[in-house]
């Protein structure tokens, strides 16, 4: 049987794509994010290249208000989903 479970490795880097991709088509910089997270720019800079270790909860929902999508959003990919009021 085949496990399709993604590993912790595999969401924190899909996570980090997602949120690369949404700060790009932004043109939002390392430095902007490190601001909202409070993060020097190069601790910033390397959560996003994956030297270092993923995002916590919330600061995944910190990233995503800030971008303006969902942690859902994120953590599936889909970071150009816009935030569907309820």
């Amino acid at each position: 049987m085949e496990n399709h479970a993604a590993s912790a490795e595999q969401v924190a880097d899909r996570v980090a794509a997602s949120i690369r991709a949404a700060m790009a088509y932004q043109k939002k910089k390392p430095a902007d994010l490190a601001a909202v997270l409070n993060l020097t720019p190069r601790t910033a800079a390397k959560r996003l290249d994956g030297e270092l270790p993923g995002f916590g909860v919330i600061e995944l929902y910190l990233v995503a208000a800030w971008l303006g999508t969902t942690p859902e959003a994120l953590l599936v990919g889909d970071s150009h989903s816009e935030r569907v009021a309820v």
